[in-house]
């Protein structure tokens, strides 16, 4: 339902549109991979900079860049379930 002005007809608010089930799927998807993507960057470079800071061992640094960026990835996934069920 839109609004229209008493005296000259104009619209004034239009009327929302749901987006389809499909635009919101594709939504729901593009914010799911961007946060996980950019949680596993920040789990590799979170990664780096410990196996850096505490080992320099290069027999953990896969191993130490593959769980922080798991890790990292999991986060991501969190933070966009919770944006994509908050108002």
């Amino acid at each position: 339902m839109s609004v229209r002005c008493l005296d000259c007809g104009a619209t004034l608010i239009h009327e929302a549109f749901p987006r389809s089930k499909e635009a919101q799927r594709a939504l729901r998807v593009i914010d799911y991979r961007t946060y996980t993507g950019f949680g596993s960057l920040a789990g590799c470079v979170l990664g780096f900079v410990g196996w850096f800071v505490v080992s320099r061992n290069e027999s953990d640094f896969k191993n130490c860049l593959v769980v922080c960026s798991l890790i990292g990835t999991a986060l991501g996934a969190v933070l966009a379930w919770r944006e994509r069920n908050t108002l």
